[in-house]
């Protein structure tokens, strides 16, 4: 009878160890800890910004420009990439807490613009995805998926095929699982344990340089190509087998995102002329319909308000505002390509960046409610802190923290012409790099739900150790 009680009490310990492992690999717990803020990338954050008035409250230098969209973690640190090389964390001040290597340079071409074709170095376009653990993980150029710690240390890095204009960011599954997709010779979609070992595999003929989106029941999302001109959404269950696939007639270009019922939006691409657009499809695969618009593509992924609104941008520069049956409520020319996401405010605003160098700030009935020229082409996407500050990376090697009067506080203009003052930007310069030029490494604190479940660990500890001690003395064991 003592040695069950043993044995209970021990598989009991085992479990509660293994539950702290669980529990930290999940997605942390923050703001906005994954691109487009959540794992079915809709944009909408839960936090109020009703009173930023687009003040520039910092922003923060890097060696070259951003298009990796920010990241949040529990403790507010922003985390970021730039084609530096680099992967940032930055405090909520704009100080700079680290920055880690995170692979080496690749030459791109803007094949985009007019000639003469411009080259430059590129290192990452992908956005981080924080665990919640703390555990930071991110694509590079150098065809890599790092593991990066708290305190800015590798942990370590998978091998996957990053496209050279791949924006493809991780997500992670409520098991801690980081799915990440892979572009040619291996492409596909790789499920990785929070240990940097393969789960499993899913190979596709080409690859993809969308990202994956979860949905509720912990499907998984996902846009190849499948052949020569075609093009499937897949669903896969968290196992890695095929749920169901529905093949589109147009090229999948947006990473796709989830409303509430189930519903997947994702943005389409011609390869002449126009006629691409938005497609619907249904929880079950069926396509319920696709908006044909005059444009030749949609990379921007879709945001979804609370009313169901979606948000998008199209590569001629258009913003567009589509009710969930698929009617145009209204457009906004912003005259340069727009390959930033929407992310959505609790109050309903609506911020994106352009390649005209402007961030926007629209009310959901089309009015702008503020703008700032950054005087630099925006493609990376906002993030929304839990005060409301947005965070927006440039082609200017700038992440812009934006800001404004807290609510209580807010004084209305006089008139309609008074206009809401912007204050100068104040740029923070790093402060902790030491004289060998090395930045200096702050220690995170363990999170709130860690501590907890190691409390519980080392009390079941105590308590097996009272029992066998009690065994031991009046049962003789």
């Amino acid at each position: 009878m003592e040695l069950r009680i043993f044995k209970y009490m021990f598989l009991l310990l085992v479990i509660s160890l293994f539950s702290v492992g669980i529990v930290d690999a999940q997605l942390a717990d923050s703001p906005w800890p994954t691109f487009q803020g959540n794992l079915q990338r809709t944009g909408l954050s839960v936090y109020n910004t009703s009173h930023v008035d687009g003040t520039v409250k910092w922003s923060f230098q890097t060696g070259d420009g951003i298009e990796s969209s920010p990241a949040i973690g529990e403790d507010g640190t922003i985390y970021f990439g730039s084609h530096d090389g680099y992967l940032y964390a930055v405090n909520k001040n704009g100080e700079l807490k680290w920055k880690t290597k995170i692979g080496a340079l690749r030459e791109k071409e803007e094949w985009w613009k007019p000639p003469p074709v411009v080259k430059h170095l590129v290192s990452t376009a992908s956005s981080p995805a924080v665990a919640k653990d703390g555990a930071i993980y991110i694509a590079s150029q150098d065809q890599h998926l790092f593991a990066i710690s708290p305190e800015g240390k590798e942990k370590w890095k998978f091998p996957i095929g990053v496209a050279i204009d791949s924006w493809s960011s991780p997500a992670i599954g409520e098991d801690g699982t980081i799915y990440m997709t892979s572009a040619s010779p291996k492409g596909g979609v790789y499920a990785i344990n929070p240990d940097g070992t393969e789960k499993w595999y899913y190979n596709v003929w080409i690859g993809a340089s969308n990202s994956p989106a979860i949905g509720k029941d912990g499907t998984i999302y996902i846009a190849f190509p499948t052949g020569y001109k075609t093009n499937a959404l897949f669903a896969l269950n968290p196992d890695g087998t095929e749920k169901w696939r529905v093949p589109t007639e147009l090229f999948l270009e947006s990473s796709p995102a989830i409303a509430d019922d189930g519903t997947i939006y994702i943005g389409s691409f011609v390869d002449t002329g126009e006629g691409a657009g938005l497609y619907a499809i249904s929880p079950q695969g069926k396509i319920k319909w696709h908006l044909t618009l005059p444009t030749k593509e949609v990379m921007s992924t879709p945001a979804i308000a609370k009313d169901g609104t979606i948000y998008f941008g199209s590569v001629e520069g258009v913003f567009y505002a589509v009710s969930p049956d698929g009617v145009n409520k209204w457009s906004f020319d912003t005259g340069k390509q727009l390959g930033s996401s929407a992310a959505i405010g609790a109050d309903g605003t609506v911020y994106f960046g352009s390649g005209n160098g402007i961030f926007y700030a629209f009310n959901p009935d089309r009015t702008e409610k503020w703008r700032y020229d950054t005087k630099s082409s925006i493609a990376s996407s906002p993030a929304i802190g839990s005060d409301g500050t947005i965070y927006i990376g440039a082609w200017n090697n700038k992440l812009y923290a934006f800001g404004g009067t807290p609510k209580e506080e807010i004084k209305l203009p006089q008139d309609e012409n008074e206009t809401t003052p912007v204050s100068e930007e104040i740029e923070y310069l790093p402060k902790n790099i030491t004289n060998d030029g090395k930045i200096g490494v702050e220690e995170a604190a363990p999170t709130g739900l860690t501590v907890i479940y190691l409390i519980v660990a080392v009390a079941i500890v105590v308590i097996i150790g009272i029992i066998i001690l009690y065994l031991k003395k009046f049962r003789k064991i």
